[in-house]
């Protein structure tokens, strides 16, 4: 018994009847979730400005901080006068009432022992120029120097950063001692 098989056409015709399942997503889910991811970026932008604006100001001053700390423990070590002055090229201290802190400032040895700058100099440490959205408002002078014991020889007082855009001022305090104080304001 010899049975012929033939083959399965069934398989072969498309199937009229039965939607077709796909695994995707339309362009309707599409444009809804690009819309709501736009509205979440949308307010999450002026708080993360906020926040690195924070940030700048708060770096800028740990590093005006710093320098100012080095400079102290420079003289202390070095039984010499050292100190930290605003530049405008970041080679030389400047006394130019155009030129702010803004622009930069240096910490230097005082080599020759003049009580301050001058171009016998030795400079420790250069620090670049703060961006343009920071303000500085009329500091106590345009140097700090520190004595052999760590006290201010000059440049006592309150030196200020400020960002506008946030209305944020941090102020260091310089005692005659040479100890410092940080305190934050509106600006």
């Amino acid at each position: 018994m010899n049975t012929l098989k033939y083959p399965f056409v069934r398989t072969n015709v498309p199937s009229v009847g039965k939607a077709k399942i796909s695994a995707g997503f339309t362009l309707i889910e599409l444009i809804v979730v690009i819309t709501i991811l736009g509205i979440l970026v949308g307010l999450a932008a002026p708080s993360l400005s906020e926040f690195v604006h924070s940030n700048q100001l708060i770096t800028a001053t740990n590093d005006l901080i710093a320098d100012l700390n080095l400079a102290r423990s420079e003289a202390i070590k070095q039984s010499a006068a050292a100190g930290v002055c605003k530049t405008s090229d970041g080679v030389s201290c400047s006394t130019a009432v155009s030129d702010t802190w803004r622009g930069g400032w240096l910490v230097f040895a005082d080599s020759d022992n003049s009580g301050g700058w001058s171009a016998g100099d030795l400079v420790l440490r250069a620090h670049e120029a703060l961006a343009t959205s920071f303000t500085i408002p009329a500091a106590a002078g345009d140097s700090v120097v520190y004595n052999r014991f760590g006290a201010i020889a000059s440049g006592s007082g309150t030196y200020s950063l400020c960002i506008s855009k946030i209305h944020q001022k941090r102020d260091i305090n310089l005692s005659a001692t040479g100890r410092l104080n940080l305190s934050s304001t509106s600006c």
